[in-house]
Formats: structure tokens, C-alpha cells, sequence
């Protein structure tokens, strides 16, 4: 067994630093996928695994051992495999180790206390042996459980502004230093340091919390007022199509007007020249043109009249079919804002899909908006070239052009879904995109 343990020591090098890496990736934004990204973690968690096991062997510079392993990680292997900034990067690095120490600390504690050894926990379990082991097993499946539940909360890291970047990773940094310097404190068996340790740790927790609670407080609202402002220009979009729509019908009104008055000259001319037989064709041939009216939508509404009337015209100008139907008589508590920034952006992205497909396929939209018992049900379906699910399951917008605010349109609807305790599903049937939202109200007393 003497020769078991250093393997296990080993293996649990390895897989920290592996763990420590993949989440210092997922928190920058990982660049590589598949086989690659696989490769990479391996190659690189073993290079570290040797710098922390090299430098544990040399106990005069074993102090150097957690800043080497970050330097090596912050400026080589998440440079190499991430997209994010340094500032990023080294928040992620120092928040990974933070978690990663403080559960070593806090299983040793507990798993001190289970094997009866309270005084002298540290030393037993940083002593080579099977306790040592069964620990090291505990500590690593703790730390990959945990990861695992983790890793898709933990990507909106570089999203934030640099500003409260650069907040959490000095915030990060010195968590990490109190925690080392408290660790140091607690293992001493001197009274008077374990008080002052205690204490400086309820103060330095006081701190944390003020400064986390004042950063997702600044978060929040920057989130907001951004939120707004997407459903603000959506709105106005809206607006200024609507002007362009009732311009255009202006001109078309002018138009169908300078035609009636050459008609009526024409039919004058017939009727003065007796041609009975021939005005009488005439009339025929101007009641044979088809009269195109679309149908104006009556849903009991204002806002999601004038979406779907401004949409139909839009559909109409790009021959896309539109069929809607709308119910939405019953008096609620939705504001305006949070039904244009659902409707209007999945009407939006169904017009979309559809102008993809070439002209003579079938290119097709359909409304439906209902309530029923205390919901909002918003249903729009598109004609679609390809499930659009199967390379792009999160909807993620794939334009390029900066001088739009593109990929907005599918966080939108989900922020107000949630916000009014609805939900949002996307699935693809029959050749057909379905986006089916719904939001919670109450009824007004009218």
C-alpha cells in the first residue's frame, strides 16, 4: 500500500488542477470544442500537476507553489484555450482556487471530527496513509460534484462591465489572501491568535457581504436599464414603421385616387358618346380587379393591434403569408412594455426566419394570442429552412453586423417571461419553428 498512496496523491494533483482549469475556461469563454479542447485539458492539467508536485518537493519554496500554478494558468493555459480578458481571467483563477481551498479546509474539518481527531486534524490528514486517502477521495468528488452543478452558472462573468470587473477580481484577490492568512491563524494552537483570528473573520464576512450585496445591486439595475432600453427601441422601431406604413398608404390612397379620376373621365367620354356596350364592359373589367384588403386585427387590445396590423403589412410587402388570431379581451395587469417585447420580437424573428427561404417555397407566419384562467399565451409559428435547434439549441444570434443590437431578441422574451412568472419554449414540428411564451397577470376590476 506505501506504494498506492503517492499514486492517489497524485491523481487528486491532477484532477484539481483539472478541475481549477476547466472552470477558470468556463468562467472566460472556452475557445475550443470537441477533441481538442479534451487534448488540451489533459496535456496542460499534467504540466501543472508536475509544477505543484515539483515545487511541494522542495519545502523551502512550497510557499511559491499556488502563485506559480496561477501565473502558469492565467497567463499560459487559459490565454491559450479562452476569450477572455486578463482581468477576467485572473478573477476566474483566484475565485477557482478560493472554492477549491476552502472546501480542502472544510472537509478536513468534518472528516476530522467523523475519525474523532479535532486537535490535530491537520496534521493527520496531511500526513501520507489511508486517511489521508479516503479524505483525498471525499475532497475531489466533492470538488467535480460541484463543478458539474455549477459550470453553466458561471459563464456571465465576462459580460459584466469592466468596471465591475475589475470590483470582483480585487474583491476576489483579497478573499483569497484572508483566506490564507486565517488558515494560517486557525492551525496555530495559541488562544489569543484563534480569537483574533475568529473575529477578523466575522468582520471580513460583514465586508464581503456589503460589497456583494452593493455589486449585484449595480448589476441588477445596469441589467434593468438595459432591459428597457431594448424594449424602448423596440418600440420605437415599431413606431417608425408604423410612420412608414402610414406614409406609404398615403401615397398609395394619392395614387388610387389619380386612377379613380382617369376612370371617371374615361366612363364621362363613354356615356357622352352614347357607347352603352362599351361602359358597361368597362365597369365590369374595374369590378373584376381583385380588391386585396387584409383584414385588421380586433383582439382587445391596443398594443397587440398595432403590432400584428404593422407586422401583417410588413409580411405582406416581403409575401410572406401572416395568419393571426387574437383574444385578448379580458382586462390584465401586463403592461404594454412587457407584451411588445414578447410579441414584437417573436413576430420579428419569425419574419426573419422566413425571408431566409427563397421566394416560390412556402413562407409562413401564425399568430395566436389567448388567455386563459390567469395567463397570456403567445404562440408564433414560422416556416423554417432547417430546425434551427439542431446547431443552435440556445438561439444565440449569428449576425455579425455591430451596428445593430442583434441576439437581444430571444433574452428579451426570456427576461419578461420570467419577470412575469411565465415560461418560454422553442421546438420544431412539421417544417415548422414554434416560440410559445406566456405570462402570468391578474385580472383588473373594470
Amino acid at each position: 500500500m506505501d506504494k498506492v498512496y503517492p499514486l492517489i496523491e497524485m491523481g487528486a494533483t491532477y484532477i484539481e488542477n483539472l478541475i481549477i482549469l476547466m472552470a477558470v475556461i468556463t468562467i472566460s469563454g472556452q475557445k475550443f470544442k470537441g477533441m481538442r479542447y479534451a487534448l488540451f485539458l489533459a496535456f496542460f492539467s499534467l504540466i501543472s500537476s508536475v509544477i505543484v508536485i515539483g515545487m511541494n518537493e522542495i519545502s523551502v519554496f512550497s510557499f511559491l507553489t499556488p502563485i506559480l500554478t496561477m501565473a502558469f494558468v492565467i497567463f499560459v493555459t487559459s490565454k491559450i484555450a479562452s476569450t477572455g480578458s486578463l482581468i477576467v481571467r485572473i478573477t476566474a483563477c483566484m475565485l477557482a482556487f478560493l472554492v477549491v481551498q476552502t472546501i480542502d479546509y472544510i472537509l478536513v474539518v468534518l472528516v476530522g471530527f467523523v475519525y474523532g481527531v479535532p486537535h490535530d486534524m491537520f496534521t493527520e490528514f496531511t500526513t501520507v496513509g489511508p486517511k489521508r486517502s479516503l479524505y483525498l477521495l471525499i475532497d475531489k468528488l466533492t470538488d467535480v460534484l460541484l463543478y458539474l452543478f455549477i459550470r453553466k452558472h458561471i459563464k456571465g462573468l465576462k459580460v459584466l462591465s469592466i468596471k465591475l470587473q475589475m470590483v470582483l477580481c480585487s474583491l476576489s484577490i483579497v478573499a483569497y489572501t484572508v483566506m490564507q492568512l486565517l488558515f494560517g491563524m486557525v492551525i496555530k494552537p495559541d488562544l489569543m491568535t484563534m480569537q483574533i483570528a475568529v473575529i477578523f473573520s466575522w468582520l471580513f464576512v460583514l465586508c464581503l457581504i456589503a460589497v456583494v450585496f452593493s455589486l449585484f445591486s449595480v448589476m441588477t439595475k445596469a441589467e434593468k436599464d438595459k432591459q428597457m432600453q431594448e424594449i424602448l427601441q423596440s418600440e420605437n422601431a415599431l413606431m417608425a414603421r408604423n410612420y412608414q406604413l402610414i406614409h406609404a398608404d398615403k401615397v398609395e390612397s394619392t395614387k388610387r385616387q389619380h386612377d379613380f379620376n382617369h376612370h371617371l373621365k374615361v366612363m364621362r367620354e363613354l356615356v357622352r358618346e352614347q357607347k352603352i356596350g362599351e361602359m358597361s364592359a368597362y365597369l365590369q373589367s374595374l369590378l373584376d380587379v381583385p380588391v386585396r384588403e387584409s383584414a385588421a386585427c380586433h383582439s382587445g387590445n391596443d398594443i397587440i393591434d398595432a403590432i400584428i396590423n404593422c407586422k401583417a403589412a410588413e409580411a405582406d410587402r416581403d409575401h410572406i403569408e401572416f395568419e393571426f388570431n387574437a383574444d385578448f379581451h379580458l382586462p390584465t395587469s401586463l403592461s404594454s412594455i412587457d407584451i411588445c417585447g414578447v410579441l414584437s420580437n417573436q413576430i420579428d424573428n419569425a419574419l426573419e426566419a422566413c425571408r431566409v427561404i427563397p421566394e416560390g417555397r412556402l413562407r409562413k407566419v401564425i399568430v395566436e394570442i389567448k388567455q386563459k384562467e390567469c395567463f397570456a399565451f403567445f404562440t408564433v409559428k414560422n416556416t423554417a429552412a432547417e430546425n434551427p435547434l439542431l446547431k443552435n439549441p440556445e438561439l444565440a444570434s449569428t449576425k455579425m453586423n455591430s451596428d445593430h443590437l442583434h441576439g437581444w431578441g430571444i433574452k428579451n422574451i426570456r427576461d419578461t417571461v420570467e419577470r412575469n412568472n411565465g415560461f418560454l419554449l422553442h421546438e420544431f414540428e412539421n417544417g415548422y419553428f414554434v416560440s410559445s411564451a406566456s405570462l402570468c397577470f391578474r385580472l383588473l376590476d373594470t
